[in-house]
């Protein structure tokens, strides 16, 4: 998205996770591992979904939850944290410590938790 309008420029890539979907997880996004059984695994997506990132002003619905899966997936391979290599990182409607957080945006260099300040001057939570 540029200047609020798509570009087009988008990536969705459905991975092998190696074992089976949890039960609860599977109320949530309906994902079957027969449907991942033929997907690429993260170590064959790592290496392009990095070069894609880079730069990037990336926007993510569950933040937290998905920046620590990519954080483990890429700390396997011995690859960067998405953090230092993305422009920037908005997230919306996470839970923190038990409280909702409303949009805000990450940068790198002020990588906050819940209960800091973020680059804004404003509370999280």
């Amino acid at each position: 998205m540029v200047n609020r309008k798509l570009t087009g420029n988008n990536r969705h890539i459905y991975v092998n996770p190696g074992r089976d979907s949890h039960e609860e997880a599977l109320k949530v996004h309906g994902i079957t591992s027969d449907f991942l059984k033929d997907k690429p695994k993260f170590e064959d997506i790592a290496e392009d979904l990095l070069a894609y990132l880079q730069g990037a002003e990336v926007l993510i619905h569950n933040a937290p939850f998905d920046l620590g899966f990519l954080g483990m997936e890429f700390g396997k391979l011995g690859q960067p944290r998405v953090q230092t290599i993305v422009a920037s990182v908005t997230g919306w409607s996470w839970i923190n410590r038990g409280a909702r957080c409303t949009a805000r945006c990450w940068t790198p260099s002020c990588w906050p938790t819940c209960s800091s300040t973020s680059h804004t001057g404003k509370k999280c939570c």
